[in-house]
Order: C-alpha cells, then sequence, then structure tokens
C-alpha cells in the first residue's frame, strides 16, 4: 500500500509522495495560501528582523566609537564602585548595631 494511516491522517510514502506533504509544490494549504507564498512571507520575516537587528547594532556601534563614551562609561563604574563601598559599610554597620541590640536583649532577658 502506498500510504498508511496514523491517528486517521493519511501519510503519503513512495515514489509518489511530495515532499510538501499531501499536495505538490503548488498545492494550496487550509488558509488558501500555497506553501511557497508562505515560504516568502517567512523570507521577508526573517528579512525584516534581521534589518532591526542590525540597525540596533549599527546604533550600538556608533554610541560606543563616541570619544566621551569610554569616558562616560570610567566615570559611571567608579561612581558605582563608591556605591558599592557604601553599601557595604552601611551592611557591617548595621550588623554590628543588630548584634548589639541583641546582647541587650540578653541581658534584660536573664
Amino acid at each position: 500500500m502506498a500510504g498508511q494511516s496514523i491517528a486517521g491522517n493519511s501519510v503519503r510514502t513512495g515514489k509518489n509522495a511530495s515532499p510538501q506533504g499531501r499536495g505538490g509544490p503548488g498545492s494550496v494549504n487550509r488558509g488558501g495560501v500555497s506553501v511557497a507564498e508562505r515560504e516568502l512571507q517567512n523570507t521577508d520575516k526573517a528579512i525584516v528582523n534581521l534589518m532591526k537587528e542590525h540597525n540596533k547594532l549599527k546604533r550600538r556601534l556608533e554610541m560606543i566609537q563616541q570619544p566621551d563614551f569610554l569616558l562616560n562609561l570610567k566615570r559611571d563604574l567608579k561612581t558605582t564602585q563608591e556605591e558599592i563601598k557604601q553599601q557595604e559599610k552601611l551592611k557591617r554597620q548595621l550588623k554590628v548595631d543588630q548584634l548589639r541590640r541583641e546582647k541587650k536583649l540578653d541581658t534584660l532577658i536573664e
């Protein structure tokens, strides 16, 4: 037999089977659009996405190539590092304060 049935769907096998499935290259799917037209639409979408990505990378490259970009980046990095140091200092102080409160509470309880 040239076809097999899987879950009620006919699957074509052998010499007469087309690579696109049931129909040939010009077949029409349920939506009324041929396989070739769908492939063109998908290719167009892929091209649009590639162009968006290209433009995004182009803008990023232009921004990075500006002379003041590196200076601003270094300044921002230094500022961020100072903020981290301040936060760590505050964290240590809060921990010390918490330990003191716990000690005081322990002495009050006893």
